[in-house]
C-alpha cells in the first residue's frame, strides 16, 4: 500500500544556500587577495589613476528568507517513488499536474499493487 507524502524541506535548501554563500565568499576573498597583490606591484599606476578610478569594494548580499521547496513522494513497502520537487508556489493546478506528468510515468516501470480505501 502506498501513502502520499508532501513536506517542506527547509534544512536542505538552507544547506544549499549556505554552501553557495561560502563559495561566493571564498571567491570574493581570493579576488581581494589578487587585487591587493596587483596593487602592491603597480602602486605607481594606481596613484596615477586615483582621480579616474574608484577602488572596487566587494559587497556580499544575503537573502533574508530562504526559498522553500515543496517535496512530494510516494512511500510504500516496496520503496519510495520520487521525490518530486515544486519550485514555484503550489496551487491546485500544479498539484494536479504533478501526478499526471511525473508520478504516473515513474510508476509505469514499477510493479505495484494498489488498494483504494
Amino acid at each position: 500500500m502506498w501513502y502520499l507524502l508532501s513536506h517542506r524541506l527547509f534544512v536542505l535548501v538552507k544547506r544549499d544556500n549556505e554552501r553557495q554563500l561560502e563559495a561566493k565568499s571564498r571567491a570574493a576573498l581570493s579576488a581581494k587577495r589578487k587585487q591587493a597583490a596587483a596593487s602592491r606591484w603597480n602602486k605607481s599606476a594606481v596613484k596615477e589613476d586615483q582621480r579616474t578610478k574608484a577602488v572596487d569594494k566587494t559587497t556580499m548580499t544575503y537573502t533574508v528568507q530562504d526559498k522553500a521547496k515543496v517535496v512530494w513522494a510516494a512511500i510504500g513497502r516496496r520503496g519510495v517513488i520520487g521525490p518530486f520537487f515544486f519550485e514555484e508556489n503550489v496551487t491546485g493546478i500544479s498539484y494536479l499536474r504533478l501526478p499526471q506528468n511525473q508520478f504516473y510515468p515513474a510508476v509505469r516501470g514499477v510493479r505495484v499493487s494498489i488498494r483504494i480505501c
